[in-house]
């Protein structure tokens, strides 16, 4: 039977703990924990279950693709981090573990900056970091409250709830500046009709007054 190891929150003291489980899937190793009392965060192969697999700096791994072009992985829109930290906060509330979410979301997403975002965070967790340190790696698509506010949810073992209020705000924060950028929009077309309606009264009919002005008798 397969080991797998852990990483979870305690139910009374909020304490993490880590270490290894034997059952036959994810899914049961996640159900024995939690009728132990935790609250699951990491729940993957132990190493010594794992296959022999290239390593990872070698050309030709995944993990090596990924390290050479996590860089690239720039601008990623607001509207698509919303529903992707949403979607995040759904599977976790739904029991699935951390790092199975993550795959599921890099699967599923379209968008190969952000697929190259959550494979990476995937990877840090596996190697034993937490979610906050793995969103530190990307600064460029989490900032310094998105990060802190994961962090807080780590260590109260609700990050569900968390991720969910986060996707909530970075929503909020969509529709916002979509209403700011209607409102400037009309004063600015406004303001290049006027601009095009002068500019033609100065090449078009200004000329022609001069001309019939020009043939008149000067008084």
């Amino acid at each position: 039977m397969p080991r797998f190891a852990y990483t979870a929150i305690e139910s009374g003291t909020r304490r993490e703990r880590r270490g290894t489980v034997e059952s036959a899937s994810v899914e049961s190793a996640t159900i024995l924990l939690r009728a132990r009392g935790l609250a699951p965060q990491v729940v993957d192969v132990a190493p010594e279950s794992r296959r022999p697999r290239a390593p990872a700096g070698l050309p030709g791994s995944a993990g090596w693709r990924r390290r050479g072009s996590i860089g690239m992985a720039r601008g990623i829109p607001a509207a698509q981090m919303a529903t992707c930290t949403r979607r995040l906060a759904m599977l976790l509330r739904a029991r699935l573990p951390l790092v199975r979410a993550l795959e599921t979301l890099a699967r599923q997403e379209r968008n190969r900056r952000l697929r190259l975002v959550l494979d990476d965070l995937a990877d840090q967790i596996r190697a034993g970091g937490s979610l906050s340190d793995g969103l530190r790696r990307h600064p460029a698509e989490f900032d310094r409250l998105y990060v802190s506010m994961v962090k807080a949810g780590e260590a109260g073992g609700v990050l569900d709830v968390v991720l969910e209020r986060v996707a909530h705000f970075q929503e909020r924060a969509v529709r916002l500046r979509g209403r700011l950028r209607a409102a400037m929009a009309y004063p600015l077309v406004i303001l290049v009709v006027a601009i095009g309606i002068v500019s033609a009264l100065l090449v078009f009919v200004v000329p022609k007054f001069e001309q019939i002005f020009a043939g008149l008798p000067v008084p």
